[in-house]
C-alpha cells in the first residue's frame, strides 16, 4: 500500500495553528531535547487513526489542543482526518474528514468513528467479510483492524525499538499479540497464507476449542454424578437413621423422588409399613420365645424324669422282697401292701419307657434350640448391619433440620448438572470441523519457504548492518515467540534474541526486520495491508544511553553529540546509513517508502555523512521551539 504522511496540524484554543510537513521518499526527521513534544508525534498519529485510547500529555499539549489532523497519501488518493480535543468529552469522538485531502481553516464534525473506520479499512484492503473468529482478547465476528497492519509493521517506539524482550510494538495490549499469534497476521501479510485459509484456521481453532471444553464439562458431569452417588448414599442412610423411610430402596432415582416426597410432604410421608429392621427384631423376639419355652420344657421334662426315676429307685427294695422273701409273708395285710407297691413299681416303669420312646420319636428338643439359636445369631447379625440399627430418636425438629439439608443437596446437585446431549453435539462439532477443513487449500510447503525467503531478505539487511561478532549469523524468525533468532551457517550454533545482550544488535536486529520485511512484501508490486511507511523513535537511543552511563552524565538532554564514542558514532552512522540506502533502494524500484525519524541527533551528523534522503522538518526543537509553542498558549 502506497502510503505516506504529508502533514501534521494542530489547531488551538486561542486560534493559532501548527503545521509540521513531511516529504515522500525521505527520512523526515523531527529531532531536539526531550519534553519538547518529539515522542507526542507518534501519539497524534495514532490518535488520528481512531485510537480509542491516548496517553498525549494532558499539559501544554492536550489543554491547549482543539483539534489534531493528519494529511495523508494512499494510493495515490489523498485524505485528511481531523479529530476533537481529548479534554472535552463533547469531541472526544467528532472527526472531520475529506476524501479529496482538503485541510479546513478549523474542523467542523461531519464523520462518525464507525463511518471513518469503514473507509480506512477498504484502503487498507480489508474486505467486509474479513471478521476474526475471536480469542481471548478479541471478540467473535470482530472486523480486522487496519490499526493492526499500522502499529505491528510500521511503528516503532523509543522503549520497543531497541528492545531484548520484544520485536512488535504494542507489546503491552493483548489483542495486538492475538494478532500475531492467533490470527498470524505476520502469514498473512508475507503471503504464506490467504486470508481466507487464516479465518479459516481460526475457526477451526475456535471449533476445536469449543469441543474441548464440552469434554471436559461432560468429564465434570460424570464426576458430580459419581460423587453425588456418594452423597446421596449418605442422605439416604441418615434418612433412614431417622426413621424418615422404613424400607429399603436400592435405585437412586427411587431413593431421589422418596427424598423430594418427604422436603415437600414433610415427616407425614413416612411409609406405614413396618420397616426392616423392626421385622428382624420381631422374629428375634419369636425365636426367643422359642428357646426360651423349649428350654423350658427341656428343663420341666428333664425333673418329671428325675422325680420319676426317684420314685422307682425308692420303690426298688419291695420288687426285691417280693422275689425273695415271698415265702415269709404270711399275713394277708402285708401281702397285699407288698403287691399294691410292687404293682406301682411296674406303672412307673412303663411310663417312663412310654415318655423315653415318645421323646425321641416325635421330639428333639436340644436339636430345635440348637437351630433357633442359629437362627437368632443369624438376625442379630443382619440387625447389626442394618443402617437403623444405629438410628437415633429425633424430636421433629432434628427430622426436618435434615429434611432441609437433603434439599439443599438435591438443589445444589440439580443446578450442576443440567444433562446436555453431548453425543449429539460432540458429533455436530466434529462435522464442522471436517467441514471447515474441507474448504482450506493450504500448501504445507508454502509456509516454508515463504519465511525463507523472509529469512533472506533479513539476512540482506543484516549484512549491511554487519552486527559484530555475528558475521557467520543468519536470522530466522521464531513464530513461537514473535523474534529473531540467529543461526550459524556453518555449525548450526542457534543463538536466542535474548542472549545477545545488547541494546545496539537488538536495535539493528529490529531494523532488519522491519526493513527485510518491507523490502520482501514490496518486492514486486506494495502489499495491499501494510502501508509503505516507518516511524522510528529514537534509533540513537543505546549509543545517547551508553555514553551517558559511561561519563555520568544525568540526562540524555546534556549528551552531545561529540560525547560518544568512536565506536557508537560509527555503529549509529551505521543505522543511519542503513536507512538512508533503504529508501535509494524504493527509489530504484520507482516506488515510494517514507520514513519518519524523532532524534536526539544533530543535523550535522547526516550532513556531515552526505545521506541525501534525510530531511529536517521544520527546525530543531531546541532553544524554545517546540511541538507547541508559547504563542500557541493561552
Amino acid at each position: 500500500m502506497n502510503f505516506y504522511i504529508k502533514q501534521i496540524k494542530l489547531w488551538f484554543n486561542n486560534g493559532s495553528t501548527r503545521e509540521l510537513d513531511f516529504l515522500p521518499n525521505k527520512i523526515n526527521v523531527i529531532t531536539g531535547d526531550s519534553t519538547t513534544g518529539k515522542s507526542s508525534i507518534i501519539r497524534i498519529i495514532d490518535y488520528c487513526f481512531l485510537a480509542s485510547s491516548t496517553d498525549i500529555s494532558p499539559k501544554f499539549i492536550g489543554e491547549n489542543v482543539k483539534w489534531y489532523g493528519v494529511n495523508f497519501v494512499i494510493n495515490g488518493k489523498e485524505f485528511t482526518i481531523a479529530r476533537g480535543a481529548i479534554t472535552s468529552s463533547t469531541t472526544f469522538n467528532e472527526y472531520y474528514f475529506s476524501d479529496i485531502g482538503i485541510i479546513p481553516e478549523m474542523p467542523v464534525a461531519n464523520m462518525t468513528n464507525g463511518g471513518l473506520k469503514k473507509v480506512l479499512s477498504k484502503e487498507f484492503g480489508i474486505d467486509a467479510e474479513t471478521n476474526f473468529t475471536g480469542s481471548g482478547s478479541i471478540k467473535a465476528n470482530t472486523k480486522i483492524s487496519f490499526r493492526y497492519f499500522l502499529w505491528l509493521f510500521c511503528i516503532q517506539r523509543q522503549e520497543t525499538l531497541p528492545s531484548g524482550h520484544y520485536l512488535f510494538d504494542k507489546h503491552e495490549e493483548s489483542r495486538y499479540k492475538d494478532a500475531l499469534s492467533v490470527m498470524k497476521l505476520l502469514d498473512w501479510v508475507i503471503g504464506a497464507q490467504t486470508p481466507k485459509n487464516i479465518l479459516l484456521n481460526s475457526e477451526i481453532k475456535k471449533i476445536e476449542i469449543e469441543l474441548a471444553k464440552l469434554e471436559k464439562r461432560q468429564s465434570i458431569e460424570i464426576a458430580n454424578k459419581l460423587k453425588f452417588k456418594e452423597i446421596l448414599g449418605g442422605l439416604y442412610t441418615k434418612t433412614k437413621e431417622l426413621n424418615l423411610i422404613n424400607h429399603n430402596i436400592y435405585d437412586d432415582a427411587e431413593v431421589v423422588a422418596k427424598l423430594k416426597s418427604l422436603i415437600h410432604n414433610g415427616i407425614e410421608d413416612i411409609d406405614p409399613t413396618p420397616s426392616e429392621l423392626t421385622q428382624l427384631k420381631n422374629k428375634k423376639t419369636e425365636i426367643l420365645l422359642k428357646i426360651r419355652n423349649l428350654s423350658g420344657y427341656e428343663k420341666q421334662n428333664k425333673k418329671y424324669q428325675d422325680y420319676l426315676k426317684s420314685d422307682i429307685d425308692s420303690l426298688l427294695p419291695i420288687r426285691y422282697i417280693k422275689d425273695n422273701f415271698n415265702d415269709l409273708l404270711t399275713t394277708k395285710t402285708v401281702v397285699n401292701l407288698i403287691d399294691n407297691l410292687d404293682g406301682e413299681f411296674s406303672s412307673l416303669q412303663s411310663l417312663t419307657k412310654k415318655m423315653t420312646v415318645k421323646d425321641s420319636m416325635t421330639l428333639d428338643v436340644s436339636g430345635e434350640i440348637k437351630k433357633f439359636k442359629s437362627d437368632l445369631a443369624e438376625v442379630n447379625s443382619k440387625i447389626q448391619e442394618h443402617p437403623e440399627a444405629q438410628s437415633i430418636r429425633a424430636t421433629e425438629k432434628q427430622k426436618y433440620i435434615h429434611l432441609g439439608y437433603v434439599k439443599s443437596k438435591l438443589e445444589d446437585y440439580e443446578n450442576d448438572s443440567k444433562t446436555e446431549d453431548y453425543n449429539s453435539r460432540k458429533k455436530e462439532l466434529e462435522e464442522k470441523i471436517i467441514e471447515k477443513s474441507k474448504e482450506l487449500d493450504e500448501d504445507p510447503e508454502l509456509k516454508r519457504v515463504v519465511l525463507n525467503f523472509l529469512g533472506e531478505s533479513i539476512d540482506e539487511a543484516l549484512k549491511e548492518l554487519q552486527i559484530e561478532n555475528y558475521s557467520e549469523y543468519k536470522a530466522f524468525y521464531n513464530e513461537s515467540a514473535n523474534r529473531l533468532d540467529l543461526i550459524n551457517s556453518k555449525t548450526n550454533e542457534v543463538i536466542k534474541w535474548q542472549q545477545l545482550g545488547s541494546a545496539s544488535i537488538y536495535l539493528y536486529l529490529h531494523l532488519a526486520f522491519f526493513g527485510g520485511t518491507h523490502n520482501y512484501i514490496n518486492r514486486d508490486k506494495e502489499n495491499i495491508y501494510v502501508p509503505t511507511f516507518l516511524m522510528l523513535d529514537q534509533v540513537s537511543t543505546p549509543y545517547y544511553d551508553q555514553t551517558r552511563k559511561d561519563k555520568k552524565i544525568e540526562k540524555a538532554d546534556k549528551v552531545d553529540i561529540k560525547d560518544l564514542s568512536e565506536t557508537d558514532r560509527e555503529k549509529l552512522n551505521k543505522a543511519l546509513k542503513y536507512m538512508d540506502n533503504f529508501i535509494n533502494g524504493f527509489k530504484k524500484k520507482k516506488k515510494q517508502f517514507q520514513i519518519i525519524l524523532l532524534e536526539h541527533i544533530p543535523e550535522n551528523v547526516w550532513a556531515e555523512e552526505k545521506l541525501e534522503n534525510f530531511h529536517l522538518v521544520d527546525r530543531e526543537f531546541k532553544n524554545g521551539n517546540k511541538l507547541v509553542n508559547p504563542d500557541n498558549i493561552g
